[in-house]
């Protein structure tokens, strides 16, 4: 059993340094931040941006796990994305674990993006993920998707995948599928339940679809964190 912490950017760092260090006394295994231009969850509260926290965090630690709890394409693009994540995993010694997700509001409503409908978001985390794992491992990519491109992307460095893990979040079973097939792990809060028993149950059939998916793709639950 593995134990993390979240450590909301919501702080100064002269502030947040203690607690990042404090996490690491303490013996948790990672210490994840959110990733968003606005947090629903405290909307009129100070925010810091993940990845300048990470570094900070990255050069205060040195062996806590530094989790991103989730980059998503609201208001990112896997090229220049994959520059930032190269350096972070620089900084910290390939102590990242990469979180990744659909997005939503309130960060689309604040860029002015029009609601993508969920499986669009699902589409379009798809083609994200696939190439930012691409840019990440392989020098002169040249892609043209759906939502996202790139031309002669190079790396210019060691591959910074997979010793730094990709983890999918998602609810629904295509994204519990896509996460058995291209990610490192899986992240779920389980869906939105009126009731405890409602979210288990819920929760339990994505991980029974994970399961079967992982056998399928023969991949190991043992080496696949949830």
């Amino acid at each position: 059993m593995r134990y993390g912490i979240c450590i909301l950017p919501e702080h100064r760092w002269s502030t947040a340094r203690p607690n990042w260090q404090r996490a690491e006394q303490l013996g948790f295994h990672h210490a994840w931040t959110y990733d968003h231009v606005v947090w629903g969850g405290l909307p009129e509260s100070r925010w810091y941006a993940a990845t300048p926290t990470l570094t900070a965090a990255a050069l205060a630690t040195s062996t806590i796990k530094l989790g991103m709890f989730v980059a998503s394409p609201n208001f990112r693009h896997p090229t220049p994305f994959a520059r930032e994540l190269q350096t972070l995993a620089d900084v910290s010694g390939d102590r990242l674990l990469i979180g990744l997700g659909a997005g939503g509001d309130p960060d689309a409503a604040i860029l002015g993006e029009p609601g993508l409908p969920p499986g669009r978001r699902v589409d379009r985390l798809q083609e994200f993920t696939e190439l930012l794992d691409r840019v990440l491992r392989e020098d002169h990519v040249t892609v043209a998707g759906d939502y996202f491109a790139t031309t002669d992307m190079r790396l210019n460095s060691e591959p910074i995948r997979p010793q730094n893990p990709f983890l999918l979040a998602g609810n629904g079973p295509r994204s519990v599928r896509f996460a058995a097939r291209h990610g490192d792990g899986w992240i779920t809060t389980g869906p939105r339940s009126d009731t405890a028993s409602e979210w288990f149950a819920a929760v339990t059939a994505a991980s029974t679809i994970l399961d079967e998916e992982l056998a399928a793709a023969q991949r190991s639950r043992a080496d696949f964190p949830t």
